[in-house]
């Protein structure tokens, strides 16, 4: 599981899951042509305040708190994913690109691979690997 303990206003806060949530803030924010948050695994009113902003974006209950499986955090995620998988390249380029069926589910599997990256390199109090995507890689 991406986040083990709820982050944000109310949450339990471990350290690993507020590096997580804050990194995903930071990109949401910086691909909608927002400052970043600092990402330094403590929660304040710059996290709280960031959770909230996604929470209005994305018309979920505004309480500034990312829960585990919940729709924050489900909401973050496939923002990160879906600005990984907008390649930026000369139209000329994108023929090589055209991706379907498959090749679809092996671009979500490097995604998924590469989020569980993120969160093993966190440190000890990362949260744990989803047990569903490891098993499909």
């Amino acid at each position: 599981m991406p986040v083990r303990q709820s982050v944000g206003s109310g949450g339990r806060n471990g350290r690993g899951d507020v590096y997580y949530v804050q990194f995903l803030l930071s990109d949401y924010r910086c691909r909608n042509f927002n400052p970043p948050i600092k990402v330094d695994g403590i929660v304040g009113s710059e996290t709280v305040g960031a959770i909230q902003s996604v929470q209005q974006d994305f018309a979920l209950t505004v309480d500034g708190r990312v829960d585990p499986k919940g729709p924050t955090l489900a909401a973050l995620e496939r923002a990160h994913l879906a600005g990984l998988a907008d390649i930026q390249l000369d139209p000329d380029a994108k023929q090589y690109f055209k991706l379907s069926g498959s090749a679809n589910q092996m671009i979500q599997r490097v995604f998924a691979l590469y989020l569980n990256k993120l969160r093993d390199g966190m440190g000890e109090d990362s949260p744990q690997i989803r047990p569903e995507i490891s098993a499909q890689v």
